[in-house]
């Protein structure tokens, strides 16, 4: 009895050292399935990042769209204005014209010049720049709302 109890003690223990080794196998495998779900739940972290910031260049592109879009608007109110104020001088200056052919005048009559302001790069000093505009601006007879609209187009 005693050689099959040897027997079956190695068989015992050749079972058991199989069972650890699948132990550690099943271990391995809990641990690697772990990292991969906690590499999932990361890589799902990151495409949510990723998504908050496609949002947020969408809406400054939207908000971008809107300035650009306003912006224009102002320009389009700005030469509109602009070509009022060229439209009276116009009619003014066909009236000095008019008035000088019916009087019977002989002066020649010439168009006023209008001196162009200085385009602002922003290398100029401000306070350079001003005085070269303000100086335009009273050599145009520029009123108030001229000078702006003026000045609005000479920054473009």
């Amino acid at each position: 009895m005693y050689a099959r109890d040897e027997k079956m003690n190695a068989t015992i223990e050749e079972v058991n050292g199989k069972m650890e080794m699948i132990d550690v196998k099943i271990n391995k495998q809990i641990s690697l399935t772990e990292k991969f779900q906690k590499d999932v739940e990361a890589n799902k972290n990151e495409i949510e990042e990723i998504r908050k910031e496609m949002k947020d260049v969408k809406t400054n592109l939207e908000n971008m769209g809107n300035i650009v879009g306003r912006n224009m608007i102002t320009m389009e109110n700005n030469m509109e204005d602009r070509m009022k104020i060229i439209e009276d001088r116009m009619k003014t200056f066909e009236k000095t014209i008019k008035n000088a052919t019916t009087s019977g005048s002989h002066n020649v009559v010439s168009a006023p010049k209008i001196i162009q302001p200085p385009t602002y790069n922003g290398q100029t000093p401000w306070s350079s720049y001003k005085k070269q505009f303000e100086a335009t601006a009273t050599a145009n007879f520029w009123e108030e709302k001229q000078k702006a609209t003026a000045l609005v187009i000479a920054q473009l």
